[in-house]
């Protein structure tokens, strides 16, 4: 990750907060000091319910934001860090799923945290309208290409309210020596962890 910061134009990663529902794998979770200082950003992932699970209830919901909550302070990441819960599918919820998602979204809100949705592009729309107040949103919609020659806007993904839009994915790339297979975003902001838009020198 230092080889990349010193070679790469990226200025942001993921990051995942586990064990999580749907993600188990914790292996990042004592590498926020590291990358902090080597300069990146986050976009702070927690994987809860997805659309097909059997355990969709509002206890659940409120349950799992506690645990985002709890795995972002023991990762390291203050309060009113924005925090993304992980929706995978492009399909229509379901109003039993969206109500999972409501009560996650006020749990976290009351645990000192901002609440963040990355979704499909196809129901972001959806999502946004049934939830209040301030939301940031990080959508995928891929348009199959590697990295652009100019930075392109996260208004372009077509969804216009969305603040981070992922634009391709599982991409093998190498930089300082280090190849990665990535997914490829973009955002109105250098660190979306704290929607922060201080300028980084970076190429």
């Amino acid at each position: 990750m230092q080889a990349w910061w010193n070679a790469s134009p990226f200025c942001y990663t993921g990051f995942y907060l586990a064990p999580a529902p749907y993600h188990r794998d914790a292996s990042w979770m004592s590498k926020r000091q590291v990358l902090l200082n080597q300069g990146w950003g986050f976009m702070p992932v927690y994987v809860g319910r997805q659309a097909d699970s059997s355990y969709l209830d509002t206890e659940t919901g409120a349950n799992e934001a506690d645990q985002a909550a709890s795995l972002a302070r023991c990762a390291g990441f203050p309060c009113q860090t924005t925090i993304f819960l992980d929706i995978e599918t492009p399909h229509p919820l379901t109003g039993r799923y969206l109500a999972y998602v409501v009560v996650w979204v006020n749990e976290l809100r009351n645990k000192g945290y901002q609440a963040g949705i990355y979704c499909n592009a196809e129901n972001a729309s959806q999502i946004k309208g049934i939830l209040f107040g301030s939301v940031e949103f990080w959508v995928a919609h891929y348009i199959g290409c590697d990295l652009p020659s100019s930075i392109p806007s996260p208004a372009c993904s077509g969804v216009s309210f969305a603040g981070i839009w992922q634009f391709s994915g599982d991409r093998n790339i190498t930089y300082g020596g280090y190849p990665i297979a990535v997914d490829l975003n973009t955002s109105i902001y250098t660190d979306p962890s704290m929607r922060s838009r201080n300028l980084i020198n970076k190429r």
